[in-house]
């Protein structure tokens, strides 16, 4: 009987660190990362990358890309070459049951958001840059948001992308643009118009966030 009960809390507790562990494990390593931690304490943490390629060109010279595969998510890292350090720090979501707390990497402005489950209705209407693009096969929204100083001066971008869970409509009537930081929101970097509210309005309330990216400042 004792064999029994021990056989059985073995299988239990394997389960669980499959399970509900396993994503309560991830949320305590990705809390861990920040941008100018360096290469070698990211790794330490999430364990050697699936991809890895340099990056010699606008707007990122000078930086090595890295992905790094975990059970629930992909985290996606530009590291400063000559500094050994995170210039930007990435997470897309892949698993349906996991959400990340968007404050965690946020210094606490979007408290609110979980990352794999929220849709882009609950960030604050106005942002500085916006990306809207679907093709045939792949596709993407994103908005980058800056908080000055409470931000710690990084900029968030929050996106859906064809890597991640969630809903995006296909809007037909909504221009194909480009994310461009620091511009006015009234302001459409795509070579249409701005696109219509009441599309972009429809749009932010049906997508969901699958990814968080922090751009360290000045990068």
């Amino acid at each position: 009987m004792a064999l029994f009960l021990v056989a059985a809390r073995k299988g239990a507790v394997a389960l669980w660190r499959r399970t509900l562990g396993s994503r309560r494990d991830l949320v305590g390593q990705l809390d861990r990362l920040a941008t100018g931690t360096t290469r070698e304490y990211v790794e330490q943490l999430l364990g050697p990358p699936a991809f890895r390629r340099a990056v010699g060109a606008d707007p990122f010279p000078g930086f090595v890309e890295c992905v790094y595969r975990t059970p629930h998510a992909w985290v996606h890292i530009l590291y400063d070459e000559e500094h050994g350090s995170v210039g930007v720090l990435s997470l897309t979501v892949d698993d349906p049951r996991f959400g990340y707390p968007g404050d965690r990497w946020t210094a606490c402005q979007e408290t609110k958001i979980i990352v794999g489950k929220s849709r882009f209705a609950e960030l604050p209407k106005e942002a500085e840059g916006r990306r809207y693009y679907f093709g045939a096969n792949r596709g993407h929204y994103a908005e980058s948001h800056y908080r000055g100083n409470p931000g710690f001066y990084q900029t968030f971008v929050f996106a859906w992308n064809d890597a991640g869970v969630g809903e995006v409509p296909i809007a037909a009537d909504f221009a194909e643009g480009t994310l461009a930081a620091h511009l006015a929101d009234t302001y459409w970097t795509g070579e249409d118009a701005a696109p219509d509210p009441q599309a972009l309005a429809l749009l932010r309330a049906d997508t969901t966030i699958n990814t968080l990216t922090v751009a360290a400042p000045f990068t």
